[in-house]
C-alpha cells in the first residue's frame, strides 16, 4: 500500500530501514526507530546506528510519533482523510484565472482519485464532475483540453462508483453464503449439544471406571483396561467437539470481518449518495441524474473477480436462459446445484489460504479449517478433498477421492475445480496411476477456464515437458497467466523465470519484483531467492 501514498515526512521514517514506522520506540541515543530494526540492531551492535556512541539496550515506545503516524495513515488513506484533500485540491480548480490552471487542478484530482481507488475507496462521484464542469463554464475556462479531462474524469468516478457497488453486492452475497454454510454446519447448536452429551457421557463412564478400580481390589487388571478404554473413548469424543469450536469460532470470525467489510462499503456508498443529493440540490436538477445511468455500459467490468467467478459467468448466463425455459440438462442441472451450494464459496476460499493464491496470504491452517467446515455443510468438492487429505473426521482414501473428483466432473460438464484436482492426481499417481497426458489434459481444461493453480502447474508441465512438447515460453506465459490471477507460486516462477532467462529475456530486477510479491503472500523461500540476488 506505500507505494500507492504520497511521501511519508521524514519524522515518521525509521532512520535504519529508512521505510515508515509502525511501533515506533525511542532507543537511549536520542532516536527513534522501528522496534523490530532498532532490536535487530542491537542484537549485533553495542553502538548507535546514528552517532556510532555506546549505548545500551533501553527501548521506550514513543507514543506521540506513533499518534502522528496513525493520523498521517487516516489523512491518507481513511476516507474522511481523502476527502479533506479532495476539498483542498478543488479550490485552486474554482480559483482557476487560465484555461491551464483549471488543467494543472483537474490532474492532481484525477492523480488523487486514481490513489482513493487504488485502496478501494472512492471520494468522488460523477456529479461533482458535472459541479465543477458548471463553475469553469462560468468563469470561461471550459476549453478543449479541459473539457476532455472533465470527461475523462467524469468516466473513471462513474467506473469507480460502479466497481464499489458490483464490490458490495459480492460481499452481502458472499456474507448471504457464510452464514447458510454455518447454519447447515453448526445446525442451530443441535450438533454442538449432540457432541457435548457424548462427552459428558465419556466423563461419567471415566468417573465411574475410576471409582470400579479403587472398590475392586481383585479386578485390578480388569478394571484398569475398564479405565484405559473409557479414557481413550474419552479422549476420541473431545476431538470431534474442540473441531466444532474451532468451526464456530471461525464462523463467527468471517462474520465479523465481513460484516466489517460490507459496513464499511456501506458507509463509502452512503458518501457517495450524499454527495448527489447536495449536488442534485445545487444543480438544476435537468439532466444530473442521468449522466451515471448513461456512462454504465462504459464501466462494465468488475475489477479483482477470481478465477472461480471469471470462468463461469458466461455459462451462468446460458444457464440463466435455459432455466426460464426449463431446457437445463440434467448435466446443467447438477453444475448449477455445485455452484449455488452455500459451501462451495467456503471450499474455494480456503484453497486460496492454503495456496497462498487469488491474492491471498498463505494461511494452512485457516484453509483447512474452511475447506472442513465447508465439507461438513456438504460441499461435494469439499467431500472429496477431506478424503483426499483425510480430513474432518474421514479416513484418508485417495481411490474414493479420485472417483468422487470424476464424478463431479462428470456430472457437473467441466468443474474446473474438480479437473485441478484429477490433474493433480494423475501427476502423483493418487488413487489412480500415473498418466502424464491425463494430467496435461486435465490441468488444460481447467486452466482455459481460468483457474490459477492449473495455470501455474500447466505452466510446470511444459517445463519439463510432461503430457506434451517442452516449452519454456509456453511455460513462461502460463505462470505469468496465473501470476497476475493471485497465485503466490506462480509469482515466485516468473521471478525465476527472469533470473534465469527461461521463456523470457533475463531481467534480474523483473526477478526481484515478483520475488517480493510471492515473499509478500507467504511463499516459502521467495525471501531466500530474494536475499540471494540482492
Amino acid at each position: 500500500m506505500d507505494d500507492l501514498l504520497p511521501p511519508c515526512p521524514d519524522a515518521l521514517m525509521c532512520p535504519i530501514s529508512q521505510s515508515r514506522m509502525v511501533d515506533p520506540v525511542l532507543a537511549s541515543d536520542s532516536f527513534t526507530y522501528e522496534r523490530s530494526e532498532i532490536e535487530e540492531w542491537l542484537g549485533k551492535n553495542s553502538t548507535s546506528p546514528m552517532t556510532r556512541k555506546q549505548m545500551n539496550n533501553t527501548l521506550t515506545p514513543n507514543q506521540a510519533i506513533k499518534t502522528q503516524i496513525q493520523e498521517w495513515m487516516e489523512e491518507n488513506t481513511g476516507l474522511n482523510g481523502l476527502r479533506k484533500q479532495l476539498k483542498a485540491v478543488q479550490g485552486p480548480l474554482l480559483m482557476a484565472s487560465t484555461p491551464k490552471e483549471a488543467l494543472d487542478a483537474i490532474k492532481v484530482i484525477g492523480e488523487l482519485v486514481t490513489r482513493s481507488k487504488l485502496i478501494n475507496i472512492c471520494i468522488l462521484g460523477p456529479q461533482g464532475v458535472q459541479k465543477m464542469r458548471r463553475i469553469l463554464g462560468t468563469e470561461g475556462n471550459l476549453s478543449d483540453e479541459v473539457t476532455n479531462a472533465l470527461d475523462t474524469l467524469e468516466q473513471q468516478c462513474v467506473a469507480n462508483v460502479f466497481e464499489l457497488r458490483d464490490e458490495h453486492t459480492k460481499v452481502l452475497q458472499q456474507l448471504t453464503n457464510l452464514q447458510n454454510a454455518k447454519e447447515a454446519v453448526l445446525g442451530g447448536g443441535g450438533r454442538g449439544n449432540k457432541l457435548k452429551k457424548d462427552v459428558a457421557a465419556a466423563d461419567k463412564k471415566k468417573a465411574s471406571a475410576e471409582k470400579a478400580v479403587d472398590k475392586i481390589k481383585k479386578a485390578l487388571t480388569k478394571a484398569e483396561q475398564v479405565l484405559k478404554d473409557a479414557t481413550e473413548v474419552h479422549e476420541k469424543m473431545k476431538k470431534p467437539l474442540e473441531r466444532f469450536n474451532e468451526q464456530t469460532s471461525m464462523f463467527e470470525k468471517l462474520e465479523r470481518e465481513m460484516n466489517q467489510q460490507e459496513e464499511k462499503m456501506e458507509q463509502q456508498l452512503v458518501c457517495v449518495e450524499e454527495l448527489v443529493v447536495e449536488e442534485a440540490e445545487e444543480s438544476s436538477g435537468s439532466s444530473s441524474s442521468s449522466s451515471l445511468s448513461s456512462s454504465s455500459s462504459k464501466s462494465g467490468s468488475k475489477r479483482g473477480r477470481s478465477s472461480s467467478s471469471s470462468s463461469s459467468s458466461s455459462s451462468s448466463s446460458s444457464r440463466k436462459s435455459k432455466r426460464q425455459k426449463n431446457e437445463l440438462t440434467e448435466e446443467e442441472e447438477r453444475e448449477e446445484e455445485e455452484e449455488k451450494h452455500p459451501g462451495r464459496w467456503l471450499y474455494e476460499e480456503g484453497t486460496a489460504y492454503r495456496n497462498g493464491s487469488d491474492f491471498k496470504k498463505k494461511d494452512d491452517e485457516r484453509g483447512r479449517m474452511m475447506i472442513e467446515a465447508s465439507a461438513s455443510s456438504g460441499c461435494p468438492m469439499a467431500v472429496a478433498e477431506s478424503y483426499y487429505w483425510g480430513w474432518n473426521g474421514l479416513k484418508e482414501d485417495e481411490k474414493k477421492a479420485f472417483e468422487m473428483f470424476l464424478k463431479i466432473e462428470k456430472e457437473t460438464n467441466g468443474d474446473h475445480w474438480a479437473q485441478n484436482m484429477l490433474g493433480v492426481c494423475y501427476n502423483n499417481g493418487e488413487g489412480t496411476d500415473q498418466d502424464r497426458n491425463k494430467e496435461f489434459e486435465f490441468f488444460t481444461k481447467s486452466a482455459e477456464q481460468g483457474h490459477s493453480l492449473a495455470m501455474c502447474t500447466l505452466g510446470t508441465c511444459y517445463y519439463n515437458g510432461f503430457g506434451c512438447d517442452q516449452s519454456d515460453t509456453k511455460a513462461f506465459e502460463w505462470y505469468e497467466k496465473s501470476a497476475n490471477l493471485g497465485s503466490s507460486t506462480a509469482m515466485f516462477m516468473v521471478g525465476e523465470s527472469y533470473k534465469d532467462g527461461e521463456g523470457v529475456t533475463k531481467d534480474l530486477n523483473k526477478a526481484k519484483e515478483w520475488y517480493t510479491k510471492a515473499a509478500a503472500q507467504g511463499y516459502e523461500g521467495a525471501q531466500a531467492s530474494l536475499d540471494e540476488l540482492n
